[in-house]
């Protein structure tokens, strides 16, 4: 039987990217001075976080993230989980999520999307 992790309410499951190992100026960086990953790539989304209120139906608000996104978090965030394959995912609370790595035009933020926020090119 295969076992699934599935992320509970507005939690986020990512796979770290590992640090580069050879500087653009071509040093190499040994593997005991790589500091830990802070980008990671999103493997599940959990459904979102339940809002209610006084004379207000409870209804769940879902997560800016989606499965594939590059996300940026801070390297003390979350819940490192060692899987039964050997490999590592972090689990995040999705406001622990710093920043969305994007292609132009996609998601909150680019152009013509919804949540007004303002976004940064990269490159």
């Amino acid at each position: 039987m295969t076992k699934q992790l599935i992320p509970h309410d507005s939690r986020v499951i990512v796979k770290p990217l590992e640090a580069e190992a050879v500087r653009p100026s071509g040093i190499v960086i040994p593997e005991n001075a790589k500091a830990k990953p802070t980008r990671g790539t999103v493997l599940a989304v959990g459904p979102g976080t339940w809002v209610s209120g006084e004379g207000i139906t409870p209804i769940r608000i879902p997560l800016d993230a989606k499965v594939s996104d590059v996300v940026i978090y801070d390297k003390f965030s979350g819940v490192e989980y060692r899987r039964d394959d050997g490999s590592t995912v972090v689990i995040l609370r999705a406001v622990e999520i710093l920043a969305f790595e994007r292609e132009v035009g996609e998601g909150p933020g680019a152009a013509g999307g919804s949540g007004g926020a303002s976004s940064w090119k990269l490159s």
